[in-house]
């Protein structure tokens, strides 16, 4: 696939340079890492969990988190984000508790990396954000980024995705 793309830029000129090409300028025609970002969960431990059921508001910021982190992923033309309508059902108490099953879920689809984001409302309005990213062949650890301090409120879910996206996860794709 490489080589065809490189082929095609160089005008045809054959396979030879093309390959020559190759081992000079990897960067430049590497394909994206194909990444199965599953949705964001909400692991409430703040004691009302059990007593008061997720509300719109939650559902919704949990949707935006995802959204804010596939299209960041996506833009950063490093990763190609999968579809992951068919990777199967989450267990019972979510993919945060599965022990890295996600990684076989995202293989399901294609991807080559698992991407699983848990939302941890510890007392009130008190949140933190975790960010995992496993290798879908192997199930291994990739990655584990945590927001670390406790966010304020639940606008600031979006604030410590984007951050862990851009100063940890981006970052280390790029080598800094």
């Amino acid at each position: 696939m490489r080589e065809a793309r490189l082929s095609a830029l160089i005008g045809g000129a054959g396979l030879a340079a093309a390959l020559t090409l190759a081992t000079l300028a990897p960067a430049v025609a590497a394909d994206p890492v194909k990444i199965a970002v599953f949705e964001f969960e909400l692991d409430d431990v703040s004691g009302r969990s059990g007593l008061v059921p997720p509300d719109a508001a939650d559902t919704g910021n949990l949707k935006q988190v995802t959204e804010d982190a596939r299209r960041l992923l996506a833009a950063s033309g490093r990763y190609s984000v999968v579809d992951t309508a068919g990777a199967g059902d989450a267990p019972r108490w979510g993919l945060r508790s599965c022990q890295g099953c996600e990684a076989g879920m995202a293989r399901k689809v294609g991807a080559d990396l698992s991407m699983v984001g848990v939302v941890t409302r510890t007392a009130g309005i008190v949140y933190t954000v975790q960010i995992v990213i496993r290798d879908a062949n192997t199930g291994a650890l990739v990655s584990s980024h945590f927001s670390g301090g406790q966010l304020g409120t639940d606008r600031s879910w979006s604030r410590s995705v984007k951050w862990l996206m851009d100063h940890q996860i981006l970052a280390a794709a790029r080598g800094k």
